[in-house]
């Protein structure tokens, strides 16, 4: 039987990837303005009990991110648009259709006089951040990944000396990544569920403003205590939009809403035929830029610009002294290291083994248990052989995913707290959208018994 690896937890390697959590100021001062901010969001609830505020640290920080089995997803490139009048910005066609006349509304309320603000964002609408390419996201964030490995852990313990060739140095590669996916996930499927994918990778969001989200003074005074606020919030829910309560400037599709379904019909999606019309699943083998795909066309990249750099390999011959028997005299050579070629490529590195590596790795990346015994893991890679030699990859890779998904979907009940469902939980994100009470801009907007009962279905 050939030999498993697993995850030892035994290494120490520093990973040197940017993180968007990182404080600009006084921890200190920061946990503070955290409390009074979460302190006045509970509050918030008893002045303006209408409010559904998506809360995308916690309940709904996997929105647009899963469809509503728990599988990973990632938009469809020839469904995202430019926003009109901002350059470079951009979202799910749907969702700039829906947003033009939002603002159109919006800015004409402005010009009656009909509503005033002191916040320049609230005055004046302009779009800071949108829609971020996925696979380039996660191509950066590969690399980042690629360099840490290169210099924290290859060049380290004479490792380097290992690598003859592209087998040797995926080899190495897999001992490092399963001691890190945990934390530091390595498939396009694991970076989607964590928190280095950027919300606006989903298609489905946008900001207007460059603000901060760590800096609550501001969030608290030039948005909630506006008093353009209130217009904003519920004319944005008029066009099928909520706002995040942790980002208020954040702007997200509400996919389930009333009044976002006649802008999805018109580009031929509903919910939940949006997850399948709209998006891609990343671990699916139909899809040209697949997990597996991306790992290996990305490794292989890499070991052609290692060998550019590296050419020769040290390799240590041993032998013994003239002088002094006792004593081990070391040779050095340096035989090239071997290029890629398609034919070995593939001779060597079959369907099989990047199986092997892709379930190994989605287990570790969702901290499953077996994920660490060698038992366990070895029936799984059984089973999954199995179905790739009766069946096909993209077999085995649903396998894999319906395996490492957080927990067994059961059709019965929701087994985790699904991000597209507001359940009324006492929390001011949690309403339940027919219970909103919306002020009207002019009598023709006002909602009908029909469209406030309907959205929750």
């Amino acid at each position: 039987m050939p030999r498993i690896i697993l995850p030892s937890k035994k290494l120490k390697v520093r990973i040197d990837i940017d993180s968007n959590a990182s404080p600009d100021r006084d921890p200190k001062q920061l946990f503070l303005d955290r409390i009074r901010y979460s302190s006045f969001i509970e509050e918030t609830k008893d002045f303006f009990p209408d409010y559904v505020l998506m809360d995308s640290w916690d309940s709904h920080r996997f929105y647009g991110k899963i469809d509503k089995f728990q599988n990973p997803i990632e938009p469809r490139e020839d469904m995202i648009e430019n926003f009109e009048g901002a350059q470079g910005h951009k979202a799910f066609n749907f969702v700039v259709k829906a947003y033009s006349d939002f603002k159109s509304k919006y800015e004409q309320a402005f010009r009656s006089g009909q509503c005033r603000s002191d916040s320049s964002f609230l005055e004046e609408l302009k779009i800071y951040k949108s829609y971020d390419n996925l696979n380039r996201e996660y191509i950066k964030y590969f690399k980042g990944i690629l360099a840490t490995f290169e210099k924290n852990f290859l060049l380290k313990k004479r490792r380097i000396e290992k690598v003859y060739n592209f087998y040797d140095l995926l080899e190495q590669f897999e001992i490092f990544a399963l001691d890190m996916a945990d934390e530091y996930p390595l498939t396009k499927s694991g970076f989607i569920m964590s928190g280095f994918c950027s919300s606006h990778s989903s298609g489905l969001s946008f900001d207007i403003s460059d603000l901060s989200p760590g800096k609550d003074k501001e969030k608290y005074e030039l948005f909630f205590r506006d008093k353009a606020f209130d217009f904003y919030v519920k004319l944005l829910r008029k066009f099928g939009f909520h706002i995040s309560k942790n980002i208020p400037w954040r702007i997200t599709a509400n996919i389930r809403s009333n009044r976002m379904r006649p802008y999805m019909n018109a580009y031929g999606f509903s919910y939940p035929s949006i997850f399948t019309k709209a998006f891609d699943k990343p671990y699916n083998f139909e899809n040209q830029k697949n997990d597996i795909f991306l790992i290996k066309t990305l490794l292989e990249d890499y070991y052609e610009d290692y060998i550019s750099r590296f050419p020769y390999a040290r390799k240590l011959l041993t032998g013994f002294s003239s002088y002094d028997i006792t004593v081990r005299k070391i040779e050095r050579k340096s035989p090239e290291r071997k290029q890629i070629t398609k034919m070995n490529f593939n001779k060597f590195l079959t369907h099989q083994y990047w199986f092997k590596f892709y379930l190994k790795l989605r287990a570790v990346e969702n901290n499953l248990s077996w994920s660490r015994k060698t038992d366990k893991m070895q029936r799984k890679i059984n089973k999954g052989i199995n179905i790739l030699r009766v069946l096909d990859m993209r077999a085995a890779m649903s396998y894999i995913n319906a395996e490492v998904k957080f927990v067994p979907v059961n059709l019965k009940a929701v087994p985790f707290q699904d991000p597209y469902h507001f359940e009324p939980k006492g929390s001011i994100s949690d309403f339940l959208e027919e219970d909103i009470i919306i002020t009207p801009i002019n009598t023709e907007d006002r909602l009908t018994p029909e469209e406030e009962a309907g959205s929750h279905h």
